[in-house]
């Protein structure tokens, strides 16, 4: 499931959502570009969306509730959860790094910065609240 959260009361989203992967994207991030094309993980509204790894995730782990939202959206959400905003601050882009967080219970449970904004930290941080989606079947002794 996807929801877009546009910012106010963000105990609302908590108290709805048990656990969710929150995304945060730098306002623009939405837009072609060549400092956005390259990043694997975009907004839904973007039009390379359908195409790039990060949908893909989302896809394989379509049970998983996907928050998005823009820091200048869910910034009082962000620092909540516990995050400093003086070190997200990417100079030499002009602009807030994009987030991607996994929340339980209204907390922060792991946080892609200071790691790489990529696939693999992607799919660590949907493991931290969701282990059981990693699990191998269990084989039947028949």
């Amino acid at each position: 499931m996807l929801v877009r959260f546009k910012g106010g009361n963000y105990t609302e989203l908590l108290n709805e959502q048990d656990k969710f992967i929150l995304h945060v994207y730098y306002d623009g991030q939405d837009k072609n570009g060549d400092a956005v094309t390259h990043l694997s993980i975009l907004p839904s509204t973007h039009e390379m969306f359908d195409r790039t790894p990060g949908k893909i995730i989302m896809d394989t782990f379509s049970g998983v509730t996907y928050v998005e939202t823009y820091h200048s959206e869910g910034y009082d959400l962000v620092i909540h959860l516990g995050v400093n905003y003086d070190m997200i601050w990417d100079e030499n882009g002009g602009h807030y790094r994009p987030l991607i967080i996994a929340v339980e219970r209204g907390l922060a449970k792991a946080i892609s910065f200071p790691k790489c904004y990529c696939d693999e930290t992607y799919v660590d941080i949907i493991h931290s609240i969701h282990p059981e989606l990693f699990e191998p079947p269990s084989v039947s002794e028949s």
